[in-house]
């Protein structure tokens, strides 16, 4: 019977060992792991770095596009994380990005959004400023600068 047997599923993009620790607490003893990238021990990329810039609110967009002048290196694409779609629209028509750039939110068309992330992906244009939701699990190579507007919560 379904109700005395539940199905419990979970799913991460990735499995830090606390993602395992969890699910040995709450799964059943013979749970099933599919691992389809197969590397248990994800370490974090020896050639990232972390900055974390305080600024005023009203001059974030303008440190945003110093940040991406400096920092966008050889492919110069860039991914702003924004935590609501205003921010991401506010964002992506400011003159202080000074770069070519789109939004991605879920206001979106969703044939839009296609269209916008063919675009990045093939350097249509360089920046995609995205809200969190939105580009969950986006995996798109050559992007050397992701930056979080705003600290998360």
């Amino acid at each position: 019977d379904s109700e005395d047997n539940p199905q419990t599923l979970l799913f991460s993009a990735t499995c830090p060992h606390w993602v395992y620790d969890v699910a040995k607490k709450y799964m059943k003893s013979k749970y099933e792991q599919i691992d389809l990238i197969g590397k248990r021990t994800q370490k974090a990329a020896t050639t990232v770095e972390h900055l974390a810039i305080e600024c005023h609110w009203s001059q974030r967009a303008a440190v945003i596009g110093d940040v991406i002048q400096v920092y966008s290196g050889s492919y110069g694409r860039t991914i702003v994380f924004c935590e609501t779609k205003k921010e991401a629209n506010e964002l992506a028509l400011n003159a202080s990005i000074k770069q070519d750039c789109q939004s991605l939110h879920g206001d979106i068309p969703q044939k839009q959004r296609e269209i916008t992330l063919k675009g990045f992906r093939n350097g249509v244009f360089k920046v995609l400023v995205a809200t969190n939701v939105a580009a969950r699990g986006l995996d798109i190579p050559e992007v050397d600068l992701v930056v979080q507007s705003s600290p998360p919560k």
